[in-house]
């Protein structure tokens, strides 16, 4: 045998890429919103009343509104009463 004919015969036995991979099953999805876990919204769109909830909860657990993400919603409260006068 030549070496172009060794050569035809060693690309015939490579498996194509689509060949190389076994078929599998696309993997599950986790869920976007479980019935237990409440959907997060960008902090810009909340309300008067989730501003003060979600103070609530950082002055609780951070100990005050040193954090960017307290002075953000104090920010985003004072913007919301204002437009409430």
């Amino acid at each position: 045998m030549s070496e172009k004919e060794e050569k035809k015969e060693e690309v015939k036995a490579k498996p194509t890429a689509s060949e190389a991979k076994p078929a599998e099953a696309p993997a599950a999805k986790p869920a976007a919103a479980e019935p237990g876990e409440a959907k997060k919204v960008k902090l810009s769109q909340l309300s008067l009343k989730e501003v003060e909830e979600e103070l609530k909860k950082t002055q609780e657990k951070m100990g005050g509104f040193h954090s960017q993400y307290a002075r953000f919603l104090l920010n985003r409260k004072r913007v919301l009463s204002q437009k409430t006068k």
